[in-house]
C-alpha cells in the first residue's frame, strides 16, 4: 500500500494477500470501533506508521510468514561490499545520511485501549504508560488474564520513564513476548545492589521468551551483580531482534556500568541459547572491579547462542581488573556464532581474551563456533590472548573446527603478555581464511619477555590460514620471541595463497616476515604464501619464517633480515626429523647475522631435502658457518634421521652473494665439522654470475648445456606462437580484403547489392539491425554534409519515405489514410 488511507467511521478496513502485505503510507483509524485487519500468507511489512485512536479501536494481524515492523535496527550489522568484504549498513531513512526520516510503527493512542491488538489469534495486553509497564510483573491478572510477566505484551507508544531511578529492573520476570511495535523507551535508568538488571531483568529457563523492536535511547544502568544489560539481564533461550541502544545526543552515550565482576553486556549480560538478530548497542560498557569478569559491547558472555547483523559503536573498558576475565566490543566470551556484525569501539583490559569483537569463544563437539562476515575498527589492548578481531578462539578437534571467513580488523592492538596479533590472539582448531589486518599495527608494552606477535595471528595451533593477507607492522620490545608478519607461532598449521607485507622489528628468538616460526611434531606447512617486510631478531629470523619443521613450497620472502644467530633469507633454522623441505621457493633480501649464516637458511638439521629453488640477494656473516645458501647443515649416519641434507636445482647470484660456497660448514654426527659444502649431497646446485642470472628459468640440472637447451626450446616456442598468431592475422585481412572487393564490383546492380550485403553479414553480422546494414569500415557521411542552415533562419524538413531493396516504405498516411 503506497498511497495514506484514514477513516473515522466504525468500520472494518480488510488488507488481504496472498504473498506479503506492505504498508508503506500511514495508515490512521480514529473511529472508537474501528477495525483494521491484516492478513498476509506471507509477511506483513510496516514501513510507515499504523495509528488507531479509538478507545475501542483494533488491529487484527495474521500471517503465513512474520511480521517486520522497519525500525533503525532494521539496517544493523554488515553487508558485503563491492570488494567482497563485509562493510556496515548505512540506514538510508536516516536524516544524517539524507534520509526522510520515516519508519514503521503501531500506535494505540487511547490509554483506554488495553486489548486492541491480536497477532495470529494471541491477544496483547497494551503497554501506555510506566504504570502498565511496572504492572507487567504484577501476581493479579489484566485483562487478557496474563500475570507475573508470564503474557503477551505490546508498546501503545513512547514511553519516557524520566524522574524514576529503579532499584531493580522494572520488568523483573518475562517469560513470553514484549513487542516494542516500533516505539522507544527513553531515559531508563537503574542503579541496583544485585544482579540480573536492566529494562528486563530474566527471560528464565523454559520461557522462550521473545523481544522485538523496541529502541532504547539514553539508558544509564549501574549495577552491583552478575548479570546486567541496557536490555535483558539474564537470558536463557530468548529471541532478541529489532532492538537498539541509543541516545539523544551521541557526545553523552547511554551507559551499562558494573561495580563487581559478573556478566555484563551492552544489550545483554548473559545470553544462553539465544538468538539475537538486527540489533544493535551504542551504549558505553564499563566494569570496574577487580574480578573484571565477562564484558561485551552487546552480550557479556554468550553460551550456544546466535548474533546476525548486529553491530556495537561503544567503548568496553575493564579497570582494576586481574588476569582472568575477558572483554569484546561486541561479545565478552563465550560459545558464540557471529555472522555480519561489526564492532567499532576501542576495547581495554587487563584480562587473558581481549578482541575488538570477541573476547573468547571455544566450540564443543556439538557447537561448532564460527566468525563470519564481519570485522572491528576498535583499538585493541589487553593483557594475554589479544586480538583486533578476536582474543581467542578454539573449536574441539580437528574434526570439530571453528570458523573464521571473511573477516577483517583496522585497530591497532597492543598487549602487555602473550599471544596477540592483528585479527586473532590465540586459535586453536581454527580455519581462518579470506581475512586480512591492515592500518594498525601490532605492538607490546611489556618490558620483559613476551611471545606470539603477529600480523593476522598471534599464535595459531593445528588450524589453517588460506587467502589472507597482514599489512602492519610487528613490533616487539627486543625480548620478544615468536614474531611474524602474518603468524607469531604457527604451531601444526598451514598457511596457504597468503602474505603480509608489514617489517617485524625488534624480535628476539624466532622471528619471520610471514611466521615467526612454522613447527609442531605434526609438521607446519607454508605454500603459495610470501612476505615482502624487513625482519630483524637475534637467533632463528628468516625472512619468510623463523623456524621451520615442515614444508614451504612456491613461497617466497622479499625482505632484508637481520640477526645474530641461525639467519636466513628464507629460514632462519629447520629441524628436519626427515620430513622438512624448501621447494620452489626463493628469497631476494641481503641477510646480515653473526654465525650461521644463508641466504635460504642459516641452518638445516638432518634430513632436510631443499629443491629448485633460489636466492638473488647478499649474505654477511662474522661467524665461521656462512654460506651462498645455507650457513650450517647437520646430518647424522644413524636413527632414523641417517644421511646427508640435500640440495637440488638450487641457486645464487655468484656476483652479488659475498660467498663462494652453498654451504658455509657441513657438520656429521655432533662435531665431525667440515668447511663448506663438505658431506651435503648438491645437485645441480651453483651460483650464477651477472650473466647467467637472466636464464635463471632455465636451470635444472646445473649444466649450461641443459642452459641453453631449454632457454633455446623457450625461445622457440615463443618464435612458433608468434608465427602462428601472424598467419591468422594475414589470413583474416586477406578474407576480409577479398569481401570488401566483391561487395565493390557488385554494388551497381541489385544482385551485387545483394551479394555484397551478405558477404558483409558473413564478415560482420552484429552490423546489421532491422534490414539496415552498416559496412564495417565505412565513416557514414555527416548530416552537416548535406543541409546548410543560414543564420537567424529556422527551417524544418519531413521525411515521407524510405527505399530499400526496391521496396519503397512510407512513414505518412497515403490518400486511403492507411499506413504502409
Amino acid at each position: 500500500m503506497n498511497d495514506a488511507v484514514s477513516w473515522s467511521a466504525n468500520t472494518t478496513l480488510t488488507l488481504l494477500a496472498d504473498n506479503s502485505i506492505n504498508i508503506n503510507a500511514p495508515i490512521t483509524a480514529s473511529g472508537d470501533t474501528a477495525i483494521l485487519i491484516l492478513n498476509a500468507g506471507k509477511d506483513i511489512n510496516i514501513n510507515n506508521a499504523v495509528t488507531l485512536e479509538g478507545a475501542n479501536a483494533t488491529l487484527v494481524m495474521a500471517y503465513g510468514g512474520d511480521y517486520h515492523i522497519l525500525t533503525k535496527a532494521s539496517y544493523s550489522g554488515a553487508v558485503i561490499g563491492a570488494d567482497g568484504y563485509p562493510v556496515a549498513q548505512v540506514d538510508p531513512h536516516d536524516p544524517a545520511n539524507g534520509g526522510d526520516g520515516v519508519y514503521g510503527s503501531i500506535t494505540f493512542t487511547n490509554h483506554d485501549n488495553k486489548n486492541g491488538l491480536t497477532i495470529n489469534g494471541t491477544p496483547y495486553t497494551l503497554i501506555h504508560t510506566k504504570n502498565d509497564l511496572d504492572n507487567i510483573n504484577s501476581t493479579a491478572p489484566d485483562v487478557n488474564g496474563y500475570s507475573s510477566g508470564n503474557g503477551y505484551y505490546a508498546l501503545a507508544g513512547n514511553l519516557d520513564l524520566s524522574g524514576t531511578t529503579y532499584t531493580s529492573s522494572p520488568i523483573t520476570t518475562l517469560s513470553r513476548t514484549l513487542a516494542g511495535m516500533g516505539h522507544v523507551i527513553s531515559n531508563l535508568t537503574v542503579n541496583a545492589p544485585t544482579g540480573d538488571v536492566g529494562l528486563i531483568g530474566r527471560a528464565p529457563i523454559g520461557s522462550a521468551a521473545v523481544i522485538r523492536d523496541i529502541g532504547l535511547v539514553d539508558v544509564s544502568i549501574i549495577t552491583g551483580g552478575m548479570y546486567s544489560g541496557a536490555l535483558l539481564g539474564y537470558s536463557y533461550g530468548a529471541a532478541i531482534s529489532g532492538v537498539y541502544v541509543t541516545a539523544t545526543d551521541k557526545d553523552d552515550p547511554s551507559t551499562v556500568y558494573g561495580t563487581s565482576a559478573g556478566m555484563i553486556g551492552g544489550l545483554v549480560g548473559q545470553a544462553g541459547y539465544t538468538t539475537i538478530t538486527d540489533s544493535y548497542s551504542d551504549a558505553n560498557v564499563t566494569v570496574n572491579s577487580p574480578g573484571g569478569g565477562y564484558t561485551g559491547g552487546l552480550v557479556g558472555q554468550a553460551a550456544y547462542t546466535t548474533i546476525t547483523n548486529a553491530h556495537t559503536t561503544g567503548n568496553v573498558n575493564q579497570t582494576r581488573v586481574l588476569t582472568g576475565t575477558t572483554a569484546g566490543g561486541l561479545v565478552g566470551s563465550g560459545s558464540v556464532r557471529v555472522t555480519n556484525s561489526y564492532a567499532t569501539g576501542d576495547v581495554t583490559s587487563n584480562g587473558n581474551g581481549v578482541g575488538g569483537l570477541i573476547g573468547s569463544s571455544s566450540g564443543s563437539t556439538s557447537w561448532l563456533v564460527s566468525v563470519v562476515n564481519s570485522f572491528a575498527t576498535g583499538d585493541v589492548t589487553g593483557l594475554n590472548n589479544v586480538g583486533g578481531l578476536i582474543g581467542s578462539i578454539s573449536g574441539y578437534a580437528s574434526t570439530v573446527m571453528a570458523t573464521v571467513d571473511n573477516c577483517w580488523a583496522t585497530g591497532n592492538v597492543k598487549s602487555t603478555g602473550n599471544s596477540v596479533g592483528g585479527l586473532i590472539g590465540t586459535a586453536s582448531y581454527v580455519n581462518i581464511s579470506n581475512s586480512h589486518y591492515t592500518t594498525g599495527t601490532v605492538t607490546t608494552d611489556a618490558t620483559g619477555g613476551v611471545s606470539n606477535m603477529g600480523g593476522l595471528v598471534g599464535y595459531l595451533i593445528r588450524g589453517s590460514i588460506t587467502d589472507s593477507y597482514a599489512t602492519s607492522h610487528v613490533i616487539g620490545n627486543g625480548a620478544s620471541s615468536y614474531m611474524g608478519g602474518l603468524v607469531g607461532y604457527l604451531n601444526n598449521g598451514s598457511i596457504t595463497r597468503s602474505y603480509a607485507t608489514g617489517d617485524v622489528v625488534n624480535g628476539a628468538d624466532h622471528a619471520g616476515g610471514l611466521a615467526g616460526s612454522a613447527t609442531g611434531g605434526l609438521a607446519s606447512t607454508i605454500t603459495d604464501s610470501w612476505a615482502s617486510g624487513d625482519v630483524s631478531g637475534t637467533n632463528e629470523v628468516g625472512g619468510l619464517t623463523g623456524g621451520l619443521v615442515g614444508t614451504i613450497s612456491n613461497s617466497y620472502a622479499l625482505g632484508n633480515v637481520t640477526g645474530d644467530k641461525w639467519v636466513g633469507g628464507l629460514v632462519g633454522a629447520v629441524v628436519a626429523n626427515d620430513r622438512s623441505y624448501i621447494i620452489n621457493s626463493y628469497a631476494m633480501g641481503d641477510v646480515t647475522g653473526g654465525d650461521r649464516v644463508g641466504g635460504l637458511a642459516g641452518d638445516i638439521g638432518p634430513g632436510v631435502s631443499m629443491s629448485d629453488s633460489y636466492f638473488g640477494g647478499r649474505v654477511t656473516g662474522t661467524g665461521e658457518s656462512v654460506g651462498a645458501l645455507v650457513g650450517h647443515s647437520q646430518w647424522l649416519d644413524f636413527g632414523d634421521r641417517s644421511g646427508p641434507n640435500q640440495i637440488t636445482n638450487t641457486y645464487w647470484d655468484a656476483d652479488k652473494n659475498g660467498q663462494t660456497n652453498a654451504v658455509g660448514r657441513t657438520e656429521h654426527n655432533f662435531g665431525d665439522v667440515t668447511v663448506g659444502n663438505g658431506d651435503t649431497i648438491l645437485t645441480g646446485t651453483q651460483g650464477l654470475t651477472t650473466e647467467q642470472w637472466p636464464d635463471l628459468q632455465y636451470y635444472r640440472d646445473g649444466t649450461i648445456d641443459q642452459v641453453l637447451a631449454d632457454r633455446q626450446a623457450a625461445a622457440d616456442a615463443a618464435a612458433a606462437a608468434k608465427a602462428a598468431a601472424d598467419a591468422a592475422a594475414q589470413q583474416a585481412a586477406e578474407e576480409s580484403a577479398a569481401r570488401q572487393a566483391a561487395f565493390e564490383a557488385d554494388a551497381g546492380t541489385q544482385a551485387g547489392q545483394t551479394t555484397g550485403q551478405a558477404l558483409q553479414r558473413e564478415s560482420n553480422p552484429t552490423k546489421e539491425t532491422n534490414g539496415a546494414t552498416v559496412l564495417a569500415g565505412q565513416q557514414q557521411p555527416s548530416l552537416d554534409d548535406h543541409i546548410v542552415f543560414a543564420e537567424s533562419s529556422s527551417y524544418s524538413a519531413t521525411i515521407k519515405s524510405i527505399s530499400a531493396d526496391e521496396v519503397e516504405f512510407k512513414l505518412e498516411d497515403d490518400s486511403r489514410g492507411e499506413k504502409k
